[in-house]
């Protein structure tokens, strides 16, 4: 059993500190109610040697260990759903390792599939993440019946914050604002003339604006942070897709059958350019055709933020290495696919898996 089997009356957001399995568990709209009817289905189909180690990462309460096994279990649907037999984790000669699947299609042709997370996050990362996520639901427990909160947040706290401390901050700044003068200034205010708060902790600086609320949302106990703005910073989500991608290139060694990698760019600037940049850009694992690298990389399957929600949107291309030593030419070809000088059309995955596109909403 992966979700509990209870009586669901919360239709509350996600909260900043909230597991992604735990929001999904406790959630009473009926989107979430299919999308926990689908991760059943399919982990349904997983072979009961295996299916234990899956629930216990997918309920796990790790957001790393959940995005993890999730992609395999998508990979692992998709396969049976373009006529695969597959086998989990076999055995390769020369190495101890073992990857995610042997896929063996309607022909008889076998591949290796591996499957990764491209994050942009280290732990450090991470750690700071937390503790800013732990600060914005402190922050949102502040009083708020008159306005929402605009946050400009720069840096992240290299220490946990007193949230406490802050909100109290905060609530006293908010009980002093003037709803009828805010107002007044006309849904387009000079921001220079907004009232502002501005708080500060080891390596983060929050600054705070009011946006008043419209007189029938008054004191409707709407969650207080409306609008979160970061620091601009440079754009490099096709090196940490490319290095995710070179870390499993030879991880087992000389491959007797093509290699796969599916790789889910979940980074927050990630999106389809810089996923081509890390295969085929200027500084892409396959960029110089005529200087073969990675060769033992049939293809990767690049998916663009893959979530629990956006299986019918989540954009799929296969990646095919133009020196492979040994290509791939499977059903996965059906997808859309990229070699070094040509965009190919295909079929979206979700008409694989037989998901409407308006999926998980009625």
């Amino acid at each position: 059993m992966i979700f509990s089997q209870t009586t669901r009356t919360e239709t509350s957001a996600k909260s900043y500190t909230e597991s992604t399995f735990s929001h999904l568990d406790r959630s009473a709209r009926p989107e979430y109610e299919r999308i926990r009817a689908l991760i059943t289905e399919w982990c349904d189909r997983v072979p009961d040697d295996e299916r234990h180690e899956f629930v216990q990462r997918i309920t796990s309460g790790d957001d790393v260990a959940f995005h993890s096994a999730f992609l395999e279990l998508y990979t692992h649907e998709l396969l049976l759903a373009t006529r695969h037999t597959v086998t989990f984790h076999p055995a390769l000669p020369d190495t101890s390792k073992r990857p995610d699947f042997l896929a063996t299609d309607a022909s008889g042709n076998e591949s290796i599939v591996e499957c990764t997370v491209a994050t942009e996050d280290s732990d450090a990362d991470r750690a700071a993440q937390s503790r800013l996520n732990t600060l914005c639901d402190s922050i949102n427990r502040v009083k708020c019946d008159d306005v929402f909160l605009n946050l400009r947040i720069d840096g992240t706290p290299n220490t946990p914050v007193s949230g406490r401390r802050w909100r109290k901050d905060i609530q006293r700044w908010v009980d002093s604002l003037d709803y009828e003068a805010l107002l007044a200034m006309g849904p387009s205010p000079n921001h220079a003339a907004l009232p502002r708060l501005e708080l500060e902790h080891d390596g983060v600086h929050v600054t705070i604006k009011p946006i008043p609320k419209k007189r029938s949302a008054r004191g409707k106990g709407q969650r207080p942070i409306g609008i979160q703005s970061f620091q601009g910073c440079m754009v490099t989500s096709h090196n940490e897709i490319r290095e995710t991608v070179r870390d499993k290139a030879g991880r087992y060694g000389l491959m007797s059958r093509p290699y796969i990698v599916v790789v889910n760019c979940l980074g927050p600037l990630a999106d389809e350019e810089e996923i081509h940049g890390a295969m085929f850009g200027h500084s892409g694992i396959w960029r110089d055709v005529d200087n073969p690298s990675h060769t033992r990389v049939s293809a990767v399957l690049a998916l663009h933020h893959l979530l629990p929600w956006s299986i019918a949107v989540a954009s799929a291309r296969l990646f095919k290495n133009p020196n492979a030593v040994l290509p791939y030419a499977g059903p996965l070809g059906t997808l859309p696919q990229t070699t070094c000088n040509e965009d190919v059309d295909g079929t979206h995955p979700r008409e694989a898996l037989q998901v409407d596109a308006d999926w998980p909403h009625q």
